[in-house]
């Protein structure tokens, strides 16, 4: 297996991803985030640090995606897997064109639909995965949830 990106916005995001952490090889696992601190709270060295986004910052989406391509490009993951927002999404997008395998997981907190880039990432990624079973349809699949 090459490397793996995962991918994770602070907060909830990233709680969620280190719950998963004990199944990607130390040695070969790349995270990211967008909270300062978080990935050395976590003991964690082989990391990255990108800008958080949103659709209502649409100039920082821009930085973010110039950033995103750059990380990309540099590390070129053959897996990428996503508990959200943002950043994650747009690592899968462009994970996608260099042929990596993609997952995005939709957070636990979107109990009524999934989120915007979970509906998003049911076009790009691979899999996604909601943590609720009464959202998964023939693009979504359950599995159980992280927390």
């Amino acid at each position: 297996m090459g490397k793996i990106l995962a991918v994770a916005s602070a907060g909830g995001h990233w709680k969620q991803m280190m719950k998963l952490a004990s199944a990607f090889p130390c040695e070969s696992t790349i995270y990211v985030t967008t909270g300062k601190g978080l990935a050395e709270q976590n003991n964690i060295n082989n990391h990255y640090l990108l800008i958080d986004a949103n659709r209502d910052k649409p100039w920082q989406v821009l930085i973010l995606f110039w950033k995103v391509s750059k990380l990309i490009i540099k590390q070129r993951p053959s897996h990428i897997v996503s508990t959200g927002a943002a950043p994650g999404l747009m690592c899968i997008l462009l994970g996608r064109l260099i042929g990596a395998k993609t997952l995005w997981i939709d957070s636990i907190a979107n109990g009524e639909k999934l989120s915007m880039c979970g509906n998003l990432s049911k076009k790009i990624a691979h899999k996604t995965l909601s943590q609720w079973q009464h959202l998964s349809d023939k693009n979504v699949e359950f599995h159980g949830a992280v927390v």
